[in-house]
């Protein structure tokens, strides 16, 4: 497996959890992971409650990149949980039929030294699942470079909350 697969692999453990739409309801379930070379791995997710979107974010406040690459450090993972109701007319939301209607492509390589970014993204019918390394270097990537740049902005919607610390040592 390569290395932003690992990566995203272990932050999917100790995140809050991803809350599927049924099938066919005409619900949406968005998550973008984050994970810069430097700063906060974070994830992001809406969840679409009819009415109302639900924000989660997820921010680890540990060096997940050191523990992919030396699984025996004693990291003890410690993820801050922020969640809260938004308005359906945030401008990310938009974006989602472009998801559905434009290509968004894997581009994922294989380095500690990249930035990794993945999206998931259903609208309980179809769905879309991609991950691009270093997305801002490539004139080609404007979909992902929209969306992951207004996420940037929708995760302050919420106030920092709750922090877990997971007792996790596989990856």
């Amino acid at each position: 497996m390569i290395f932003p697969k690992k990566l995203e692999r272990y932050n999917a453990s100790i995140i809050a959890n991803l809350e599927l739409p049924t099938p066919k309801s005409g619900k949406f379930l968005f998550r973008l992971c984050r994970f810069p070379v430097s700063g906060l791995e974070t994830t992001i997710d809406l969840v679409d409650y009819r009415n109302r979107v639900m924000l989660k974010v997820s921010r680890v406040l540990s060096p997940l990149r050191q523990k992919i690459m030396d699984p025996n450090l004693s990291i003890n993972p410690k993820v801050e949980i922020s969640s809260g109701y938004i308005s359906k007319d945030e401008y990310l939301l938009t974006e989602f039929q472009r998801l559905r209607s434009e290509n968004l492509p894997n581009d994922l390589h294989d380095s500690p030294a990249s930035s990794h970014f993945f999206i998931f993204y259903t609208n309980s019918i179809d769905c879309v699942a991609a991950g691009i390394s270093d997305p801002h270097e490539k004139h080609w990537a404007e979909l992902w470079q929209r969306v992951i740049n207004r996420t940037y902005g929708i995760e302050h919607r919420v106030a920092r909350r709750h922090l877990r610390t997971c007792n996790l040592s596989q990856i």
